[in-house]
């Protein structure tokens, strides 16, 4: 049972600087709700419906999102090989409590063994 108390320690969180939000890099997107007037032109298939600044303001935001969910893949990962380890050190713990009423039994046996050859050397 020593293995599973050497394995058991492992933490969720990696050793390694990993950037799992950014609050600050990316510029500020405007959020509001778009007017009526950028409706009607989407709705009427407008060439002016997507402004160059718009869209690179829109591709900075997806590169900086990709990165963000890149990080969290990995620490997903890192989650996922804890866990293994885990289960696998708990089922290693199942078994030998399984094997428990065989040692038990063996045990028994053994120390009534020794009883009788003592007897049987005594006479």
């Amino acid at each position: 049972m020593a293995e599973g108390s050497r394995g058991d320690s492992c933490s969720i969180i990696p050793n390694r600087n990993l950037e799992m939000v950014r609050l600050s890099s990316s510029p500020a997107l405007d959020v509001s709700p778009p007017s009526e007037h950028s409706e009607e032109t989407e709705r009427h298939g407008s060439p002016k419906s997507a402004s160059p600044s718009a869209l690179s303001s829109l591709q900075l935001a997806l590169s900086a999102s990709t990165t963000t969910y890149q990080g969290y893949d990995t620490y997903i990962e890192d989650g996922l090989i804890c866990l293994k380890h885990k289960i696998r050190n708990i089922e290693k713990k199942r078994d030998a409590v399984e094997k428990y009423e065989e040692v038990l039994h063996n045990l028994a046996f053994a120390k009534e063994l020794q009883k009788t050859l003592g007897a049987l050397s005594q006479d």
